[in-house]
């Protein structure tokens, strides 16, 4: 039990004899629950299989969390916290089709899991939608960068090349100075 709550409040930046925060504040819970679903699913070596079991947890985690997301994000329709709902949505979509496609890579055959595949592909199209969504109905969003790349990525995950290459020649059109910039030429 003490090893379990240093660890949470490890992800919430406290340390594990201090309170957790008295504001209920629907954004910060969900940085704190992300960062714990993510902090199981680190970078994997996919052709050793290391971490399986790991990876089919984080699978789980996050269909819970984006079942979650999706509920919230039914309540705050037209609130200010919208656009970070929705952004948060995509995110964990996007995150949770690279565990689909982890899982699916390392079975035990050496063959895509049941189901994998099409959930991998699922997701990332869910993804495309929720990125347009916000780039469309919130083109002031303050993550509008971040939600463009992640756009881009998607289509090119999904194989849809020239629509991938569009956002990635939109995102250096409209901001050739930023790090980033180099990432995506």
């Amino acid at each position: 039990l003490q090893l379990a709550q240093h660890q949470f409040h490890r992800f919430d930046w406290r340390h594990a004899g201090e309170r957790a925060a008295q504001h209920n504040n629907a954004i910060e819970f969900l940085r704190v629950i992300e960062q714990f679903f993510f902090a199981c699913a680190g970078q994997r070596d996919v052709d050793r299989r290391e971490d399986t079991a790991v990876d089919e947890m984080a699978v789980s985690s996050r269909e819970t969390a984006i079942l979650n997301l999706k509920r919230m994000l039914k309540l705050k329709r037209g609130t200010p916290e919208e656009p970070m709902l929705i952004w948060r949505l995509a995110d964990m979509e996007w995150r949770s089709a690279k565990s689909y496609f982890r899982v699916g890579v390392v079975s035990d055959t050496g063959k895509s899991k049941a189901g994998a595949d099409q959930r991998h592909t699922a997701l990332l199209e869910s993804c495309v939608a929720h990125t347009t969504e916000i780039l469309t109905r919130f083109p002031r969003f303050k993550s509008i960068r971040d939600v463009l790349i992640r756009r881009g990525r998607a289509f090119d995950e999904l194989k849809k090349k020239d629509y991938a290459l569009r956002d990635f020649n939109d995102y250096i059109a409209k901001y050739p100075d930023e790090r980033s910039t180099v990432e995506v030429r």
